[in-house]
């Protein structure tokens, strides 16, 4: 797997899953942008713990 693949599919199940989680839980039309928003910022947080985990016990090899 290459290191861009791998980095796509962990952002993108991140964002998916903090997606589903926030909408679920917060889900109104009028906050719409917000709860995007706040989406957005987590997914980002948890990548970048995610990829420094990742640089520091070098999973890509396993993966």
């Amino acid at each position: 797997m290459q290191w861009s693949q791998f980095l796509f599919f962990i952002l993108s199940s991140i964002f998916l899953h903090q997606m589903i989680v926030q909408y679920i839980e917060f889900f109104k039309l009028s906050r719409f942008f917000e709860v995007f928003f706040n989406i957005l910022a987590s997914s980002l947080i948890s990548f970048v713990f995610i990829l420094v985990y990742a640089l520091a016990f070098k999973i890509k090899q396993k993966v």
